[in-house]
């Protein structure tokens, strides 16, 4: 065989397997189904919160989810071999006439392949963004909390479409003199044996808020 006899058999063929794999891809309806799941994840990747010095109060932390296509799963006839290992985690009702099932959220994609094991075959695992909170001096009355709370500098931000527009939103805040309201809100509210307590720390040169504090078991703003 010639050289380029030899040439042309090696293009033929790599051309055959990529053909495969298109049909393959665009065929198959595990990978139709997740698109299609896919296309419903929303992307939660928006604006950093931090304090007047730049110290953390919200971010986002990229983790992973594994979804299980069980309609996929019951199509091939393999529902029954593995029902064992999905009512390892969920019960016959919460498997009951649902098309996809979360399987569960880690920290790396690793985790996520090996927890799955062999219902791999039968699922996806995808990257989200999950809010990661500050939760130390009260501060979860005064920044409330995205999809959660209907009060808060989070939920108002969102609400304006604030959060979409900046990697990082730096607010009045100061943590230092959060804590400061807090230690002494808390304190008072021992000693007087209170229900609860505010205490708020505005600069009178600007109007801004330094700190906010409750120790109030809701939100009272």
């Amino acid at each position: 065989m010639s050289f380029k006899q030899k040439v042309f058999s090696i293009v033929l063929f790599l051309s055959y397997i990529f053909l495969l794999v298109i049909i393959f891809v665009y065929n198959n309806p595990l990978e139709k189904d997740f698109q299609e799941l896919a296309s419903t994840l929303q992307d939660k990747k928006i604006a950093t919160l931090v304090d007047d010095k730049g110290h953390f109060i919200v971010t986002n932390e990229e983790q992973f989810e594994a979804w299980i296509d069980l309609d996929f799963m019951k199509r091939r006839n393999k529902y029954y071999q593995y029902k064992f290992l999905l009512n390892q985690r969920f019960n016959d009702d919460e498997l009951k006439d649902k098309k996809f099932l979360k399987w569960g959220t880690y920290e790396t994609y690793a985790q996520a392949y090996l927890d799955l094991g062999v219902l791999n075959k039968f699922s996806r695992i995808y990257p989200i963004n999950v809010r990661i909170y500050n939760d130390i001096f009260s501060l979860p009355q005064v920044i409330g909390k995205l999809d959660k709370t209907i009060y808060g500098i989070e939920p108002f931000l969102y609400e304006n479409k604030l959060l979409e527009k900046s990697e990082t939103i730096k607010l009045s805040l100061d943590l230092k003199m959060q804590q400061i309201a807090y230690e002494e809100v808390l304190d008072a509210v021992k000693k007087e044996g209170a229900e609860g307590g505010i205490a708020i720390i505005m600069e009178t040169n600007t109007g801004k808020i330094k700190a906010s504090a409750s120790i109030y078991p809701w939100n009272i703003g």
